[in-house]
């Protein structure tokens, strides 16, 4: 908590596009979006190869995805699909927010 309060968000840059130009800013109003579809939550986190992003398509829905690139500005990869979720864990409930937890993986590189 200590860390939190000590936080000062006026400090934070947004990647922002204007005229076709890249740049960083201050105002969160110029920020753009890395994609599209992506989910409010995601899982982002280094491999080997660089970062991963793991998160449902469009929000909610049956599709997890992951995208790829060397750094958080991008670059980013296209979608992968990486899991379908069973229309019989569907009719159970929903499903939204996907997380990905490499620590449990028992292989590197996940």
């Amino acid at each position: 908590l200590d860390q939190l309060e000590k936080l000062d968000l006026n400090s934070f840059e947004f990647l922002a596009r204007s005229k076709g130009q890249e740049s960083w800013s201050r105002k969160i109003a110029r920020a753009k979006a890395l994609w599209n579809e992506a989910a409010a939550e995601a899982s982002l986190f280094r491999t080997d190869k660089g970062l991963l992003c793991i998160y449902h398509e469009n929000g909610m829905g049956k599709q997890i995805v992951a995208r790829a690139a060397q750094n958080p500005a991008g670059p980013w990869s296209g979608s992968r699909l990486i899991y379908t979720i069973p229309d019989t864990q569907l009719k159970r409930g929903f499903c939204y927010a996907a997380k990905a937890h490499p620590e449990q993986s028992a292989e590197k590189g996940y």
